[in-house]
Order: structure tokens, then C-alpha cells, then sequence
């Protein structure tokens, strides 16, 4: 390298001290110089850390807990009950709803069936007993008609006769109508309102059986009980939580991307992760970024303090993670500059 010759008495003058500094920074330079030549498709690193997704498990209702199954650090499976809470009440209520239910279910198909058996056998024997009495009746009349033209009668007796036979004629024809209403159903409008009850009655113990069953409260994912909040006995209010739950698939890494590269990465980018302990290679995908800028640390916006302007991302693993929530993580992405 050749220094104009005023460069070279300067320094001469400076010494040994001023002569190394000076190559320093002449090699910084070169240094800066090169990095500014590299490739293009080189990954890019951003500092981040693991934050977890929980899911806090509470219950619609209060009350005083009856059992809890799970302890910290406990590994449960989708489904599995992990607390109860006290449930008198709404067995009490459950049984209630299906009695109703039960009672207006016979009443319908008593309703539908008309009158029983039994009923209408008393019925055709009082018919019959009435055939009989409007059978005597009806000859004795005939024979008093006979003796009263014959003189041998007085009016009064036939009209006596008449009014015996008139009689039983009636009691005839009520059993008969008695007999055909039995063997009816109920009219169309009570069925009708039977049945409507009936429906309202049905929702009822659906509506007993769901509360019941939020009595107790299941892992909606598979995943680590991370805190437990309450003891057995405590009272809980409706969604006050008791237990959180870190889902297996609910770890994402948060990262920070500086203002000036915003430009070169974007939603649904791959990325990889490094952190000590895990393994090589670890995938990911950007599934967010934030509109929103934070600064680091916090500064007046102006042109000189752009470098320090940042923009929250977070990408999600594409396979099952070992990095735990507030692990330190570098998030390495691969950007194809134009």
C-alpha cells in the first residue's frame, strides 16, 4: 500500500503508538469492507427466546374443588380429567329433569292410546245391561198399548210405559257413546301440547347433563401442567383459573427484526434455530409479524435512531420443540436479497 509522502513524515512523527492505531483502523476499514461484500444468500441471525402459548383450565361455574388429579411437571393426554369440582347440586338437578321427563313421556302415551282395556270392558257391560232394560221396556210398552185399546188401561199407564222405554233407549245410546269415545285418542290439539312439554321437558336434562359434566374439567391438548393455582377445597369463581397447561405443540420463538431488514423477511419464511442443547437443524416457519414498531432501548424517532427501531416476529417450530419457554435462541434466516 503507498501513503503520499505528508502522510508518511505524519507519520514518522506519531511514533510506534500512532503508527498502530492508525493500521487498525485502516484495518477495520478493509474488515467492514469485505463484510459488506457478503454473499448474498447468506443467513441472517436475530436474537430471541422461547415463549410458550398456555392454556389456563377453568371451569363455567363455581364452586368448592372436589379432586385434582394432576400435579406440576405432570405430562397429561387430550382428554384426560385433571379437576373436579363438587357436584350434589347438579346430580339433584339432573334426576329432577329426567323424572319430568319420565312422568310426561307416560301422559303422552296415555294420551295417544286412549282409554285402557278395563275401562272399556265395564263399559260394554253397562251397554249390555242397557239393552237388556230397554228390551223389557220395549214389550211391556207393546202390551200396554194392547190393554189400553182394549180399554183395560188408563192413559196414564201407557204414558208411563213410553216413558220407561224412552228411558232405557237413552241409557242405551250413552253407553254406546261412551264406549266410542274410549276407544279414541286425545284430540290433536292436547296430543299437541303434550308433546310440546314433552320437547321442553327433553332440553331440560340435556341442559342438567352439561352442567354436570363441567363439573369436570379435561386437557383440551396434550401437554405439561406448568402451575396449580388452587387446592382441593378451595372455592373457584366461574373461569377463574386453576390449573395452566403448556400444549406440546405450543411453543413459538420470539425474535426481533431490525427496521432496515423488515423489507427481507416475511409471513410463512423459513427459518432455522440454534440454542444450547438442542439439536442441529432446527425448522421453524414465521407465522407472525408485528405492524407495530418497538424501540431498543426506547428513543425519540429520528433519522440517526433507525438502527435501534425494531419489529416483533415469531415463528413456530415445525416438529416437536425441546426449547422451553425464556430459552435464548438465535433465528436464523435464509434471505435471497435482489
Amino acid at each position: 500500500m503507498k501513503f503520499p509522502a505528508d502522510l508518511k513524515k505524519w507519520i514518522a512523527r506519531i511514533g510506534a503508538i500512532g503508527r498502530a492505531a492508525l493500521m487498525a483502523g485502516v484495518a477495520i476499514t478493509l474488515l467492514s469492507g469485505l463484510s459488506a461484500c457478503r454473499d448474498d444468500a447468506a443467513p441472517s441471525s436475530f436474537q430471541g427466546y422461547g415463549e410458550g402459548e398456555f392454556t389456563y383450565l377453568s371451569a363455567t361455574e363455581g364452586g368448592n374443588i372436589e379432586a385434582i388429579s394432576v400435579s406440576r411437571g405432570t405430562h397429561v393426554t387430550a382428554g384426560k380429567i385433571v379437576f373436579t369440582l363438587e357436584n350434589t347440586v347438579q346430580v339433584n338437578r339432573l334426576r329432577e329433569a329426567q323424572g319430568r321427563l319420565e312422568e310426561l313421556r307416560h301422559r303422552l302415551n296415555n294420551l295417544l292410546s286412549g282409554k285402557r282395556e278395563q275401562e272399556v270392558a265395564v263399559l260394554l257391560a253397562g251397554q249390555k245391561k242397557a239393552y237388556a232394560a230397554q228390551k223389557l221396556s220395549s214389550d211391556n210398552l207393546k202390551r200396554k198399548k194392547k190393554l189400553y185399546a182394549d180399554g183395560i188401561v188408563s192413559h196414564a199407564v201407557l204414558d208411563q210405559a213410553e216413558a220407561e222405554f224412552d228411558r232405557d233407549k237413552a241409557t242405551t245410546s250413552e253407553f254406546s257413546a261412551q264406549i266410542t269415545a274410549a276407544r279414541l285418542t286425545a284430540r290433536v290439539d292436547e296430543i299437541g301440547a303434550a308433546e310440546a312439554v314433552l320437547q321442553t321437558a327433553s332440553v331440560a336434562v340435556e341442559n342438567a347433563q352439561w352442567y354436570l359434566q363441567k363439573r369436570s374439567i379435561s386437557a383440551p391438548k396434550s401437554g405439561r401442567i406448568e402451575e396449580v393455582l388452587f387446592e382441593v377445597g378451595e372455592y373457584v369463581q366461574p373461569g377463574q383459573p386453576v390449573l395452566s397447561l403448556l400444549p406440546d405443540d405450543g411453543i413459538k420463538v420470539r425474535f426481533f427484526i431490525p427496521e432496515s431488514r423488515l423489507s427481507e423477511i416475511h409471513e410463512g419464511q423459513s427459518v432455522t434455530y440454534l440454542c444450547d442443547g438442542c439439536p442441529p437443524d432446527m425448522a421453524g416457519i414465521i407465522r407472525f409479524i408485528s405492524k407495530v414498531a418497538e424501540y431498543t432501548p426506547p428513543v425519540i424517532f429520528s433519522q440517526p435512531s433507525q438502527q435501534k427501531l425494531v419489529f416483533m416476529a415469531e415463528a413456530w417450530p415445525v416438529e416437536k420443540t425441546v426449547i422451553h419457554p425464556g430459552q435464548p435462541v438465535e433465528v436464523r434466516v435464509s434471505v435471497q436479497k435482489k
